[in-house]
């Protein structure tokens, strides 16, 4: 049914969000080639270094604004669901929630990190300790894990396992 209704009445939010996120991502490019470019013209000593800084400072100032409107569009879908309404309402919205409870959205947003970071940890205990079982029980891993690099290479593994698998639902 949700779906149904996604397809029928909000497929051209979604759109919206996108362009004006890939937008972003196209003026932070461009600045990023900008600034490139200045560096590489202080450092022959052709540019000035108060244009690198400008240029280099321009581009920070995109990548957070992306950043800040990436997790603005996703807030703002929630309130499309929610309330049956275009992206810039949502939006608006969904910034008005911000503005006036910015210490509530900051303990969500920290609490939501640690149980995040929690949730890694976990997902990483259980499956080096089954894959410490599974070498430990079957005895063609006894005769051929002999090294100690072994049993850290797994609990990489089954961390980014673990962040990826949360990334799923985030």
């Amino acid at each position: 049914m949700s779906a149904k209704l996604f397809f029928k009445n909000h497929m051209g939010t979604a759109a919206f969000g996108s362009f004006l996120l890939g937008v972003l991502g196209l003026v932070k490019f461009i600045v990023g080639i900008l600034a490139a470019q200045a560096e590489i013209f202080k450092t022959k000593g052709e540019g000035s270094a108060i244009f690198a800084f400008i240029y280099k400072a321009l581009y920070c100032f995109v990548w957070v604004f992306e950043k800040c409107f990436k997790h603005l569009t996703s807030t703002a879908y929630v309130w499309t669901m929610m309330d049956a309404k275009n992206f810039c309402p949502s939006a608006e919205k969904s910034l008005a929630l911000y503005a006036t409870n910015p210490v509530r959205m900051t303990l969500v947003g920290g609490i939501g990190d640690i149980f995040e970071t929690l949730g890694s940890a976990a997902i990483c205990a259980i499956t080096t300790l089954f894959a410490y079982f599974i070498i430990t029980h079957t005895a063609y891993y006894q005769s051929v894990v002999d090294s100690p690099i072994t049993p850290i290479v797994v609990k990489k593994i089954t961390f980014w396992m673990g962040k990826y698998f949360e990334n799923i639902f985030y």
